[in-house]
């Protein structure tokens, strides 16, 4: 029962969530991904940008690198991973999101993993963390990529590039999930 509530509840934040986001910007809001993270807050990645729940306050994290969300992932380390349809990968490291919501602490610490670094594409569709804590990038014509992060704390890494012409089937990669 306290699990439905709760459900619930979150089901009605999530929908309020977006009717607001709707009136601010009709006919642009579309949810990609949504998650939440232990500390309680709920992530919604949209087309129109980044908000955060937390408390039934609503967080908006609009005007980053690229607004143009397509899916979001929490890694083990607890990094949130934004897919993005032009910028290729936005990372917020954990250290920027462990206490409460603070939106210029998340902008100030906003990691991106683009072409430039290593990336098959800037267009990322969807994202994985395989039982290794790889990051799994799926990308529209470039095909796979996975992070490989170095040893220690932190966000750096490197990045493996998988696509047809080293035997992938198909470089339009639209989702990737860990068996």
């Amino acid at each position: 029962r306290a699990g439905r509530a709760l459900h619930g509840h979150a089901t009605a934040v999530l929908a309020d969530a977006l009717a607001r986001a709707r009136a601010e910007q009709p006919g642009l809001v579309r949810l990609c991904a949504a998650m939440t993270r232990e500390q309680g807050r709920m992530w919604l990645a949209t087309n129109g940008g980044l908000s955060i729940i937390e408390e039934n306050r609503i967080f908006n994290l609009s005007g980053l690198i690229s607004d143009r969300l397509r899916a979001a992932l929490c890694d083990k380390r607890g990094n949130i991973w934004l897919a993005t349809l032009d910028h290729g990968v936005l990372v917020i490291p954990a250290s920027a999101i462990s206490g409460r919501t603070d939106t210029a602490i998340i902008r100030r610490s906003l990691v991106h993993l683009s072409e430039s670094r290593g990336l098959a594409s800037n267009f990322a569709y969807n994202l994985a963390e395989d039982k290794r804590g790889n990051i799994w990038i799926a990308t529209f014509r470039a095909g796979l990529s996975k992070f490989s992060f170095d040893s220690g704390t932190g966000l750096s890494g490197v990045f493996s590039n998988y696509s047809s012409r080293n035997g992938l089937a198909y470089d339009q990669v639209w989702t990737v999930y860990v068996d």
